[in-house]
């Protein structure tokens, strides 16, 4: 029996026995199927070397705990698969399996199918052929595969924006060894184009790690098409199951050839047709060398493809393969210990939501627990401690289960990275992008209304914001143009900045259009702020001409829509020929809010105290009647504010008798002064929807109950400042949802 033998069969001995929930077991289970993969390497038996890797990859990915749940317990099935795969193809038979032990699972290819092998066109490469799903691409393994899968791939697309932006080494094989896994899962559960298209471009990245291949950003674009494809089909894959069909992709064919071209590069160099030919195994390297032999001698005039046609020794599409891989190296060529992870577990999101929720009734009835008159009066001193500690458990739940909603923003930002890539590519630009504060923490679901808005901001301002280059110079700024995205924490509010330093929003131009359209009266004059707020009309676009990009009119009223919807504010800043930033200015998160609780028409009210300015007692004599006497200004903080009764917005009563006060409150650059009856105080509140019930309630954002039971209205402050300036659209709405809610 030769050593490769023997070495087959001690692993299928150590597989009999091996616990693989036991780390030093697996361990053990590696060295096995390395000594296996060195006797065969030492024999000669390549035939033996795919199921070796994979099973190897397998192993790698339990060790390191990347393999888990449901693939995890199909370990040893597949491993034994692997193994009686090995042993056929050394041309024996399957090691008898051990007293007690089941009979190990046949080799994949000698299974009887359950399903009709789905047909290829003639001439169809078969990677872009349309594949059925076979019997161990089970729904709850497609599922925990794509949930793997997703982490994996968007961790790839940062670790190469950052070898791209400076080679770095950790990033080099954080990404070969997320492909590597990749292409184990994939082969694990039957999804054979994903393995072949993961393996390729860890192929690629392993000669990148080695420094045979420089991280060009040919190779780069080559490996980032390679992430975007894996994650399509992935997608793809986990909405079907067993016997479905999923349709061809013909761009596989095309991408995991690119990736096969660009190994065969050198620095500095190109390969040749003959070269690549020799090293995709259509031609030996005596066969090339007597073809380049006969050329210089008898065909110097004619091509080496051409000869080697005629001859019969290759096709003429292998020649076509070999000249677009030439093309792929030549692009790819382009110009010339890590502290361990803290353990982690996956929860569905439903099910933190459910449980902040849950918490919130918590804060509620121990709010109205607090407040019970029963319990005052018993004035005892043991149940007032029992009430503290109480409310200090439920305080320490609640911070946590809002904890457990935080994310971070670097996905975000990383996605930004890639888009700027992208665009730079499309208009020919040259931008410096710098990113700060992208490991601030923010709730899921604002994270999640984040990206479309950012994605506006950033085209637009790539699109319309940064000049060309020559243009730039030209005004003596630098060749390459400035972005800046940036997040920190402020006053219980994140700040989301997008900045750069291009041409600016220009305002007369702005003014000229809003004209046009008779947005604005002919004579008009309008502030700064005023003119930067008319590109958030619906349509409204100053571009001549619409380009791919931007230009339609649309865009900028989606991304205000979306962070109002969010409870936050944009404000926008900009000076002609020195750029334009725009601060998204969003709540740590949607479900509970900081808030003040106001007094108006015999009703309590409360308003996001992110967005309030000032309180202060009203002054009659600081008070202008403008409008023949249908509006009133306030001069309050140096400048003059329009102001507006709270409780006729709301279509209420002022009570009789109060001293006013008024309340300054901001949406983006607007500000108005509401006249409230009193500022009753200032309190944290669980913010609840206003039910199905309900009609719908502009300037109204939802509705808490107090510690003493009552319902209290949550104010929507861009709802408010609409109906101050647009007529009181808001009172027909608290009318009928105060007659719905209230006894």
């Amino acid at each position: 029996m030769s050593v490769t033998h023997e070495a087959l069969t001690a692993v299928d001995r150590a597989l009999t026995t091996a616990d693989l929930t036991d780390w030093q077991a697996i361990a053990g289970l590696q060295a096995t199927w390395q000594t296996l993969a060195d006797a065969a390497d030492a024999e000669g038996h390549a035939g033996i070397a795919q199921p070796v890797h994979e099973a190897c990859a397998l192993l790698e990915g339990l060790f390191t705990e990347e393999i888990t749940g449901a693939l995890a317990t199909r370990t040893k099935d597949l491993l034994r698969d692997l193994a009686v795969t090995a042993l056929a193809a050394l041309g024996g038979e399957a090691a008898a399996p051990a007293a007690g032990e089941p009979d190990p699972a046949p080799a994949a290819h000698d299974e009887e199918p359950d399903h009709e092998p789905t047909p290829v066109a003639a001439g169809e490469d078969p990677l872009a052929a349309p594949v059925t799903l076979g019997p161990e691409a089970e729904p709850a393994m497609l599922a925990e595969f794509a949930t793997e899968a997703g982490e994996h791939l968007q961790a790839i697309e940062g670790n190469l924006l950052r070898i791209e932006g400076g080679n770095d080494p950790e990033a080099v094989n954080a990404c070969f060894r997320a492909f590597h896994t990749l292409k184990g899962l994939a082969g694990f559960i039957g999804l054979d184009r994903e393995k072949q298209l993961a393996h390729a471009a860890e192929s690629l990245l392993d000669k990148v790690r080695s420094g045979e291949i420089p991280p060009t950003s040919g190779v780069m674009d080559l490996l980032l098409q390679s992430r975007d494809l894996l994650m399509s089909l992935v997608n793809q894959a986990a909405a079907a199951g067993p016997g479905q069909v999923l349709p061809g992709e013909p761009r596989l064919p095309g991408l995991v050839h690119a990736l096969h071209q660009a190994l065969l590069m050198r620095p500095g160099a190109v390969p040749s047709v003959g070269e690549i030919l020799v090293g995709t195994g259509k031609l030996t390297r005596a066969q090339l060398e007597a073809a380049l032999i006969r050329q210089s001698e008898d065909h110097p005039d004619r091509k080496l493809g051409e000869i080697l046609v005629e001859e019969g020794r290759v096709a003429p599409t292998d020649i076509q393969r070999a000249l677009e891989t030439q093309q792929a190296a030549q692009q790819a060529a382009g110009p010339s210990a890590a502290t361990a992870a803290p353990a982690s577990m996956r929860v569905d999101v439903a099910t933190v939501d459910r449980l902040a929720d849950a918490i919130g009734e918590l804060v509620i009835a121990t709010n109205m627990l607090f407040h019970a008159d029963e319990l005052k009066g018993l004035g005892s001193r043991r149940v007032a401690g029992l009430l503290a500690g109480l409310d200090r458990v439920t305080r320490q739940v609640q911070g946590m289960a809002q904890r457990l909603r935080l994310v971070s923003l670097k996905p975000t930002f990383q996605r930004m990275t890639r888009l700027v890539r992208d665009l730079e590519r499309k208009t020919g630009k040259k931008v410096d992008l710098v990113i700060e504060g992208d490991d601030v923490e923010l709730d899921k679901s604002v994270v999640d209304r984040l990206a479309d808005p950012m994605i506006h901001l950033v085209r637009n301002a790539l699109d319309h914001g940064l000049e060309p280059e020559a243009e730039r110079i030209a005004a003596g700024k630098t060749p390459a143009g400035r972005l800046r995205l940036a997040a920190e924490r402020r006053a219980g509010a994140i700040h989301i900045v997008i900045e750069e330093d291009g041409r600016g929003l220009g305002r007369e131009r702005i003014l000229r259009k809003a004209k046009e359209r008779g947005l604005i009266s002919p004579d008009a004059e309008l502030s700064d702020e005023e003119v930067w707020d008319l590109i958030y009309l619906p349509g409204f676009s100053t571009a001549e001409q619409v380009t791919d990009l931007s230009g339609r009119g649309v865009g900028m009223d989606v991304v205000r829509r979306m962070v109002v919807e969010s409870r936050g504010r944009i404000l926008t800043t900009s000076r002609q020929g020195q750029g334009t930033t725009f601060t998204l200015v969003l709540p740590l998160t949607l479900a509970i809010i900081d808030g003040m609780v106001l007094a108006a028409g015999g009703q309590h009210y409360i308003i996001p105290t992110l967005s309030v300015v000032l309180a202060s007692r009203l002054d009659p004599d600081a008070v202008t009647r403008i409008q023949g006497g249908r509006g009133r200004l306030v001069a309050l903080l140096g400048r003059q504010i329009p102001i507006f009764s709270l409780s006729h917005l709301l279509g209420l009563t002022a009570a009789e008798g109060s001293r006013p006060l008024v309340v300054v409150v901001q949406d983006g650059h607007r500000e108005i002064g509401l006249i409230v009856d009193a500022v009753v105080g200032r309190q944290q509140v669980v913010l609840k929807t206003l039910g199905r019930g309900l009609p719908p309630a502009p300037g109204l954002s939802g509705a808490t109950i107090t510690g003493d039971g009552l319902v209290c209205l949550v104010l929507d402050i861009n709802g408010l400042v609409q109906a101050a300036t647009h007529g009181p659209a808001v009172t027909h709405a608290a009318e009928a949802t105060h007659s719905r809610i209230t006894p």
